[in-house]
């Protein structure tokens, strides 16, 4: 598994598909959309705009070509590479894009997976990625699913100390 963070501004991209097209094989990309946009086109056919809230799921399994380019403005998104099951390695390539208003939520968090009563529309691999957004003195837990044994925790801001993580 690969985490990172994503930020750039899309008046100063490089060429008109800002990330050029290049190729994935043998992994899954989530990308969480957190601030503007994205678009996004694929040798899958797909392409569109993935805006804040929205998340994309994309298994490159026996391989895939994509691009993308930021919509105007200050682009943050967080994308985790996660490596496929021997089974799903070579397997046909998917996508799905989940625009903001379709991302299941259970009180302060976005779902991939399954979170509480919330289940994601996108068949990934059993695992959870929750996007949590919690306002000043706002407290949350995070109860993993039996089985579970990793987690990762990113912040990408905060307006106070974290306190606690276990």
């Amino acid at each position: 598994m690969f985490l990172d963070l994503v930020g750039f501004d899309g008046r100063f991209a490089p060429m008109p598909m800002g990330f050029g097209w290049h190729p994935h094989s043998g992994i899954a990309n989530v990308t969480v959309m957190l601030e503007e946009a994205v678009r996004y086109a694929e040798t899958t056919g797909q392409q569109g705009v993935l805006s804040a809230g929205g998340v994309e799921w994309m298994r490159a399994g026996n391989g895939v070509w994509h691009a993308g380019a930021p919509e105007e403005g200050r682009v943050k998104a967080f994308q985790l590479s996660v490596a496929l099951p021997p089974a799903l390695e070579n397997a046909a390539n998917a996508s799905h894009y989940v625009m903001p208003k379709d991302v299941p939520v259970e009180g302060p968090a976005g779902d991939l997976g399954e979170y509480g009563d919330a289940k994601s529309p996108i068949a990934a691999p059993p695992m959870s990625y929750l996007s949590v957004s919690l306002r000043a003195g706002e407290r949350w837990t995070y109860h993993p699913t039996k089985g579970h044994t990793v987690a990762w925790v990113a912040v990408v801001a905060w307006a106070g100390a974290l306190k606690q993580l276990r």
